[in-house]
């Protein structure tokens, strides 16, 4: 019964580290371009999970393949940062995203630390 709980589990993990990931790349890339007139970039990721977490909530396991389908996306809009103000906001963002980063990675690393203690009773 936990096989599917983990599966999903560790698969979201991944998207959402996927995404923080890519969320550093797009900042860096805002940052870069300010003031040049060349697009900047979002990620998409939170709004595609409302759908699986309706799933959850009515009690059924999402299909593995609809999850990882659910990759997140680089979406690029017209409009460009405006001084320093605009960086202060991306550099903003960039910390808020690598805190969100570091929770995902400590949480994982707790759970796969329960797990090892599991398998190997309680001894390291």
């Amino acid at each position: 019964m936990t096989q599917p709980i983990e599966a999903t589990t560790m698969t979201l993990v991944s998207l959402a580290l996927d995404a923080a990931a890519m969320r550093q790349q797009v900042g860096a890339h805002n940052i870069a371009v300010a003031n040049t007139g060349a697009p900047l970039g979002r990620v998409e990721f939170e709004d595609r999970l409302t759908a699986i977490r309706s799933q959850l909530q009515s009690g059924t396991t999402p299909n593995l393949e609809q999850l990882r389908a659910m990759r997140p996306q680089v979406i690029w809009d017209g409009g460009s940062a405006k001084g320093v103000a605009g960086l202060d906001q991306e550099a903003a963002r960039l910390s808020q995203n690598a805190l969100h980063y570091q929770a995902l990675v400590r949480s994982l690393g707790h759970y796969l630390d329960l797990r090892s203690s599991a398998i190997n009773d309680g001894k390291r």
